[in-house]
């Protein structure tokens, strides 16, 4: 499975747009422990939308990144 996802952030009033093909609680997991990444600004992250996706292809149109 892919997963294309959506994080709102209410204290930086601010969406973050992710993708991952690792499971999707690990994912999450990782956005709210220290790191230096964008969502390590915000520990209030909100999943907002998620879109299950077969595989990566479906998510870039075809186009492997």
């Amino acid at each position: 499975m892919y997963f294309c996802y959506i994080l709102y952030s209410k204290s930086l009033d601010q969406f973050y747009i992710g993708h991952t093909g690792e499971e999707l609680k690990e994912r999450l997991r990782r956005h709210l422990s220290n790191h230096k990444g964008f969502t390590a600004k915000a520990k209030d992250c909100l999943s907002c939308i998620l879109r299950v996706l077969k595989t990566k292809a479906q998510h870039t149109g075809g186009n492997s990144r």
